[in-house]
């Protein structure tokens, strides 16, 4: 039995009670995904904030460390006031030759931080691309979905339009 194009015309200007049931679960699942693609985002970028914040304040107490251990080495050198030009130099280049470990160790630490901060952010930026690739292929099969659940739904109601006596 075929429909002719007055029937078919008929058959889909019908109004559907399900219409509003099905638009209603899926405009909430669509303002869910919308949410937590959101928050995602939100949540990376709070991420890349707190890690350059933590860096700074790293990168002050280095400092601070830094100026301690200088002030320490300055009022040692002040002891030497009496001593030659010849015993100055030298507790000078020990001073230096003390220090250089610890020169070391806090640009070791910030050149690791340094690096672990870019490859932080190479990491988000490279998650949120193949993310996106993904978006626009899960938003079409949530379109089809949608589609094919309204169909369903329209053909069950359809059945049940002859026990409910409603003709339209």
């Amino acid at each position: 039995m075929t429909l002719n194009q007055n029937e078919f015309n008929e058959a889909n200007d019908k109004k559907y009670q399900v219409d509003s049931f099905v638009d209603a679960v899926w405009e909430n699942y669509e303002a869910n995904v919308t949410r937590a693609r959101k928050q995602l985002e939100e949540t990376e970028e709070a991420c890349l904030n707190v890690w350059t914040e933590v860096r700074e304040s790293m990168k002050k107490q280095r400092g601070n460390f830094e100026g301690f251990w200088k002030e320490l080495a300055d009022k040692s050198s002040g002891l030497s006031n009496g001593q030659s030009e010849e015993w100055k130099n030298v507790a000078g280049k020990m001073t230096e030759l003390a220090f250089t470990p610890l020169k070391f160790a806090m640009d070791f630490m910030d050149q690791v931080e340094q690096r672990w901060e870019d490859n932080t952010r190479e990491f988000v930026k490279i998650q949120r691309e193949r993310r996106n690739a993904w978006v626009e292929l899960a938003d079409q099969y949530a379109a089809q979905a949608r589609s094919n659940s309204r169909t369903f739904w329209r053909g069950f109601e359809d059945r049940l339009r002859p026990f409910t006596g409603d003709a339209n």
